[in-house]
């Protein structure tokens, strides 16, 4: 019983996310600039930008002149765009971010935050965090 009512809970959850991206549409306006409105036409993201990425983890990263951002689904700017890149992790506190070439877990705050046991190894493009043993 214990395992069903916890499939089914996680089944509830990963649909919820599912129906929740599925409902934002992307925009662009007159001058060619992107933005993101949810099903009902609310704002989330205004038409400034050159990319709009998809949501990931309740935020979308945007991009200006090559510097990047990102805003929660409430529509509020949550990241500056002062990155050269930017990442959703799984902790919905923080971004892995790049800037002045190199890469860092950066908390909503702005502040870095360090990782003793976390080692950022290049894989292909994508620098990915490794777990130390």
């Amino acid at each position: 019983m214990l395992l069903r009512t916890l499939l089914s809970l996680i089944l509830l959850v990963f649909s919820a996310t599912s129906l929740q991206a599925q409902e934002l549409v992307s925009f662009v306006n007159a001058e060619g600039k992107k933005g993101l409105k949810d099903k009902n036409g609310k704002m989330i993201v205004p038409a400034l930008y050159d990319i709009v990425m998809k949501e990931q983890n309740g935020y979308v990263v945007v991009v200006l002149d090559k510097k990047y951002g990102a805003y929660d689904l409430n529509g509020k700017l949550v990241m500056p765009l002062i990155y050269d890149g930017l990442f959703t992790t799984s902790n919905r506190n923080q971004f892995f971010a790049k800037q002045n070439g190199k890469y860092e877990f950066v908390g909503l705050d702005g502040k870095v935050i360090k990782y003793s046991n976390i080692q950022v190894q290049r894989i292909s493009h994508l620098p990915l965090p490794i777990q130390k043993h």
